[in-house]
């Protein structure tokens, strides 16, 4: 049985474990720990999406007034619901003002 009043330097100056077999474990369990999850998991398949369903807002400010009529927006509340129903076509670039297409979406001049 080992004497464990000695100090540490000398516990660790008598064990068995040097730099090489420390280094080589911390490797090989380094490998294990990243080579398990695929190993071990097959083929992830997500689900089709389904229409329908409810989505809550937790938001501070609504009103029993509020409308989905865009031109009576007068709070965040109302914005962000209206940027969650129906994205707009057109957005206004916030340091110059100019008119930029939506994401996805390219704007072609009729002539």
């Amino acid at each position: 049985m080992r004497d464990f009043t000695q100090k540490p330097d000398s516990l660790i100056a008598n064990s068995e474990v040097n730099r090489r077999t420390f280094l080589g474990g911390t490797v090989a369990l380094g490998l294990a720990a990243g080579l398990s999850g695929t190993l071990i998991a097959g083929k992830a398949h997500a689900e089709e999406p389904k229409r329908g369903g409810h989505l809550k807002l937790g938001l501070k400010g609504g009103a029993t007034t509020d409308s989905l009529d865009p031109a009576t927006y007068s709070g965040s509340v109302l914005f962000t619901i209206g940027h969650l129903w129906g994205d707009t076509l057109v957005e206004s670039d916030p340091k110059t003002g100019a008119a930029l297409p939506s994401p996805g979406r390219i704007l072609d001049p009729v002539s």
